[in-house]
């Protein structure tokens, strides 16, 4: 895990020390929602990658008719696991940065059904 963290915070130093662009980097650490892995209804084939490698992947989307294989995953959060990481953390930036508990869920499916209603119909999407 600590390695972990000194990767996301090595990035953002390199993020405004090196790319000088208008991100915007908080006085705070992120801690995740631990969960199970989310269940999109299909299988994303990873290909290459061996031994720490770069990998590509074969893409389970391939047509229209294939958005019909999505589905909303169900999202099982482990309540003691994400205390106990946020505890960590909290023991370790203490006085350093506020550690805060943020994941970023994907609203994505909402958003590729509606697509694929509007291009089932042949209407533009609305937003």
């Amino acid at each position: 895990m600590a390695r972990k963290w000194e990767l996301i915070l090595r990035k953002e130093i390199h993020w405004g020390a090196e790319l000088r662009d208008d991100s915007v980097i908080l006085p705070e650490f992120r801690v995740p929602w631990i969960h199970d892995e989310l269940d999109w209804g299909v299988t994303i084939e990873q290909i290459g990658g061996d031994h720490g490698g770069a990998f590509t992947w074969d893409p389970p989307i391939k047509s229209v008719e294939n958005i019909d294989l999505l589905r909303t995953p169900t999202i099982t959060v482990d309540g003691d696991q994400t205390r106990r990481l946020l505890e960590l953390a909290k023991d370790t930036f203490d006085e350093l940065l506020d550690v805060r508990l943020a994941t970023r869920w994907t609203p994505l499916f909402p958003m590729t059904r509606t697509w694929r209603s509007s291009e089932a119909s042949n209407k533009p999407c609305s937003t």
